[in-house]
């Protein structure tokens, strides 16, 4: 008789253990928005900290790019790190005002960004950064816009003797708005590997160009058509924020179409170390 009540107890009925799962599910979603609630306010409070504070800036600059110091000329405008998810260091060409708040740049300024690779971003990445398409437009699903009107140079840059990251450039005239950054002039878009697939590291150095001024826009335009292109340091401009045209040639010495001013740029940062 004990064996047949057994066998006729009543059973838990699934919908309970559905409930039960769906009350865990809640819970556990609730545990991650209230962690990730409380992650983001600690980072506004930090940002809001380093916004009063030129020195914890700094810092905090010197560690999103791992760099003992920032390249010359340079300031931390602003810098923000989500764990495992994205990096954000800005630069401007701009000391801090006399109240250490970071000021916008005038002429130049450099973004750096490492996040989270989409898909084959990067395989198609290098595409554009060969030189096979002028479409970047495998940085979209990254939130970073990019508009080539004119292509100025490709290169990289040799840091076999330094942190061995392999890095390619493409410098072009056009536009770019990413992480709260926007600039159009003279752009330089910098692709940083580090023999993973699972990071895409990137950095923009860009130069403000008054489209007004012909001049400039017609050395950009030759550049850009096939004209031959020299480092030669001895062709400045007087205030050293564009070419130089001598002679039908377009010098881009000390700007950022300059492979040689870019590696120098790039000599303190060490982003695959």
């Amino acid at each position: 008789m004990h064996g047949s009540g057994e066998r006729h107890q009543r059973r838990t009925s699934p919908l309970v253990w559905v409930a039960c799962g769906c009350a865990v599910a809640v819970f556990v979603i609730g545990l991650v928005v209230a962690l990730v609630v409380v992650q983001a306010t600690s980072k506004a409070r930090e940002l809001a900290r380093e916004m009063q504070d030129p020195a914890a800036r700094e810092e905090r600059a010197r560690e999103t790019l791992n760099a003992a110091r920032l390249p010359d000329g340079y300031h931390p405008m602003m810098s923000f790190s989500l764990p495992f998810v994205m990096e954000v260091a800005l630069l401007s060409d701009q000391p801090p005002d006399e109240n250490g708040e970071p000021q916008p740049w005038e002429e130049r300024g450099f973004l750096y960004l490492e996040m989270l690779s989409i898909g084959n971003q990067q395989e198609e990445l290098r595409a554009f950064f060969e030189g096979r398409t002028n479409d970047p437009r495998a940085l979209r699903s990254s939130g970073i816009n990019v508009r080539v009107r004119e292509v100025i140079a490709r290169g990289e840059v040799d840091r076999s003797q330094l942190d061995g990251a392999a890095i390619s450039w493409v410098a072009h005239r056009g536009s770019f708005d990413a992480a709260g950054a926007a600039s159009d002039g003279i752009t330089t878009l910098i692709l940083i590997e580090c023999g993973e697939k699972r990071r895409l590291r990137m950095g923009i150095w860009f130069a403000e160009v008054d489209e007004t001024d012909l001049d400039f826009v017609e050395q950009v335009q030759a550049a850009s058509a096939g004209a031959t292109t020299r480092t030669a340091p001895s062709a400045a401009t007087e205030d050293g924020d564009g070419p130089e045209e001598a002679d039908g040639v377009v010098d881009w010495t000390g700007t950022p179409a300059d492979g040689a001013a870019i590696a120098e740029l790039l000599e303190p940062l060490r982003p695959c170390a």
